[in-house]
């Protein structure tokens, strides 16, 4: 009965659903919004009757049994199995455990709990809780079973890091078992009684004459690829640092100064040697900015550790500038696949694949190397914009024929996959905000851009690109000899006019605002035979903006042709060839000379 309960929505996408169940369907989404936070109201269905919302994730630890959480925004549509590999790429995981060894589990109030069909779809389940049986998703490893004593044995291998543990977990931090670092040191959780400090429940013992080699020792002889715990070096340096703070309190401001200052300079020189080396720098960065967080939140260390924070803050800034560099160096051998020729849309992902294993792979370093989170979406901002400029610079360049409707629709469809792999990774705001000006070019050569009206549009479009910008893709636009195409306003002319004494200029008149707002008068038509036709040079369209000297700007269609009445056998006229094209509204005079 339960199981049909949980199952009273369910939806068939391939289906059409009827009136009566779309309305059903809609209630239920009105109540359960009604009922939710903003964040997590679910959006109402289209006419495929799918429909989004966001979804809390729990992870749990199999070591520690602490959760993690992750919100994700998903669509009725979306299976657990996409769910589980989503989660996985999104919580870290690090290949070691199959992502079918993971099972999706729905935990209700009542601590009842069911596993999930990978066929399910988790937010038509979650839309069928109510208040009484309202739960969670719960992502757990099959390959670990939980004990009674809350302890955990995995049925797989579990490493084991040899040289440095990290135990934050409140059950580890309540262990009183001495841990092993190397054979002349070791790691201790501290008492109870110093749970509430500052610091890491942790301690390290070292004799004085040892402190220079251990410090080297953790500089030279740690390998950044191979050891378990990327943070190592951090956490170590932090702990010298608490032993010397408490075990020598007579001299530990000198000599907390002098051990930092030591560290400060292995750690620059290390950066600056290994510059080239994207893995070490990473490394180096992360282990860097960790280090400078514990020194900032000790009430010990900070205040007398104040010129190596200002160090380490650089050393971050400029192992994140050779890192960024270095990748950067990667990305540019693979964004020449944007301009490569394929008219099969279909090709489109594959051909720009280098690019999105560049990417990739940057994200499993950062992530490997537990490289802090704004640090990471910093440099994929710079690995973003470096990959619009370049596509930017490309179609601009001197001589470049990129500049097509063609090769703008095969840019935007490339950039679409981009789009897609950052927002799986949490990456939107990202790359919303450092590709859109190369995504606004793409958008403005595949615009018309015929009239004045178009370059409205062009210019509430394509806010991101400037002026030089925007000239340059449309100046190297190849129109075709036929195609109409956005010109800037014309110069004014002067042309004398002759017409008999009694008789009129051969012109019909209107009166027309442009986008400026002004009042403008235009020639509608030419009369057949008339002066201006003889004459040849006034076309419909043409503006007038002075008869004899006297201004027909801002004036009315009636005084215009009376000022037009009032004129001599020869008439002086200052005119806009075409204005009417410039002013957006050319279709007006398109009549073809009539007889008056």
């Amino acid at each position: 009965m339960k199981q049909k309960q949980r199952n009273a929505i369910d939806l068939d996408h391939d289906a059409k659903m009827n009136p009566e169940e779309r309305r059903r369907l809609q209630e239920n989404i009105q109540q359960w919004n009604s009922n939710r936070l903003s964040l997590f109201e679910i959006t109402g269905p289209d006419e495929d009757s799918v429909f989004h919302g966001v979804i809390r994730f729990h992870l749990q630890d199999h070591i520690s049994g602490n959760y993690a959480t992750k919100c994700i925004c998903i669509s009725s549509a979306s299976t657990t199995q996409e769910v589980i590999e989503t989660l996985l790429e999104k919580f870290q995981h690090d290949g070691t455990s199959l992502p079918f060894s993971y099972s999706l589990y729905e935990v209700l109030k009542n601590q009842e709990e069911r596993k999930l069909d990978l066929s399910e779809n988790p937010l038509v389940v979650q839309l069928n809780w109510n208040k009484d049986t309202d739960g969670r998703f719960v992502l757990r490893n099959d390959g670990c079973v939980t004990l009674q004593d809350g302890c955990v044995e995995n049925k797989e291998k579990v490493g084991v890091i040899e040289h440095f543990k990290r135990t934050l977990s409140k059950k580890e931090k309540k262990s009183k078992k001495t841990k092993n670092v190397s054979s002349s040191h070791s790691v201790s959780d501290s008492k109870a009684n110093r749970l509430t400090q500052d610091y890491l429940p942790l301690s390290i013992s070292l004799k004085e004459k040892d402190e220079e080699s251990f410090l080297l020792a953790v500089i030279n002889d740690i390998n950044s690829s191979t050891i378990h715990f990327k943070l190592s070096p951090a956490y170590v340096f932090y702990l010298v640092g608490r032993f010397i703070t408490s075990h020598k309190p007579l001299q530990s401001e000198q000599k907390v100064c002098g051990i930092f200052d030591k560290i400060v300079h292995l750690i620059q020189g290390v950066i600056q040697k290994q510059r080239n080396i994207a893995v070490s720098l990473a490394f180096w960065m992360a282990n860097t900015s960790e280090l400078l967080n514990f020194m900032r939140r000790d009430r010990d260390l900070c205040p007398i550790t104040l010129q190596a924070q200002n160090t380490l803050t650089q050393l971050v800034q400029q192992a994140f500038r050779y890192l960024s560099h270095r990748l950067q160096v990667d990305l540019e051998n693979q964004l020449p696949a944007f301009f490569a020729d394929v008219k099969k849309e279909m090709a489109q992902e594959k051909e720009i694949e280098g690019v999105l294993n560049t990417f990739m792979k940057t994200m499993s370093l950062l992530r490997r190397c537990q490289v802090n989170p704004a640090l990471s979406i910093q440099l994929f901002s710079q690995l973003f914009h470096f990959m619009g400029a370049w596509i930017l610079n490309r179609l601009t360049a001197p001589g470049s024929r990129l500049c097509s409707n063609y090769w703008g629709k095969t840019l935007q469809q490339r950039l679409m996959h981009v789009e897609a792999w950052a927002e799986r990774q949490g990456l939107e705001l990202a790359v919303d905000c450092h590709l859109s000006r190369i995504i606004q070019a793409t958008m403005l050569l595949t615009m018309t851009s015929s009239s004045t009206r178009d370059a409205q549009v062009i210019q509430s479009t394509c806010y991101k690109l400037n002026s030089l910008q925007l000239r340059a893709l449309m100046s190297k636009h190849p129109y075709s000899p036929n195609q109409p195409h956005f010109s800037a306003k014309p110069e004014p002319m002067k042309i004398t006019l002759k017409k008999p004494l009694h008789g009129g200029m051969g012109v019909s008149i209107v009166a027309a605002k442009g986008w400026t707002g002004k009042l403008g008068i235009f020639i509608k038509s030419v009369v057949q035979g008339g002066a201006a036709n003889e004459d040849g040079r006034l076309n419909p369209g043409d503006q007038l903006l002075s008869v004899d000297g006297k201004s027909l700007v801002g004036v009315s269609q009636e005084r215009a042709a009376e000022i037009m009445m009032h004129t001599g056998t020869v008439v002086s006229l200052e005119i806009v060839k075409s204005a009417a094209v410039y002013y957006g509204f050319e279709g007006v005079f398109t009549q073809s000379p009539q007889q008056m």
